[in-house]
């Protein structure tokens, strides 16, 4: 009984503290860009406004290749042959014999 009567108090002073905490709450609008809620003082500016950060650096574009090349691996190369058999003949040697 005594286990009983000691939870019944904890919760009674939980939910009076709760009951406190939220008759502070109060709805009001979001502050602005540039300023921050200060309890009763209201929406105050920030002290410091940090500068915005840097725009990106600009992609570096190379012209484009000429033809009959593409970009590959950093430069313009030269357009691998079609797909196909390949055959190669060597030239023939020239034989001066006796």
């Amino acid at each position: 009984m005594r286990k009983l009567l000691c939870l019944f108090l904890l919760a009674g002073f939980v939910f009076a503290a709760a009951a406190v905490v939220a008759g502070d709450a109060e709805a009001r609008p979001p502050c602005p860009p540039g300023y921050f809620w200060d309890g009763p003082r209201g929406c105050m500016p920030y002290a410091y406004a940090p500068p915005p950060p840097p725009p990106p650096p600009a992609y570096y574009y190379p012209r484009p290749c000429p033809p009959g090349t593409l970009w590959r691996a950093g430069a313009c190369r030269p357009v691998p042959p079609p797909p196909g058999i390949n055959v190669y003949i060597p030239a023939p040697g020239i034989y001066i014999g006796p």
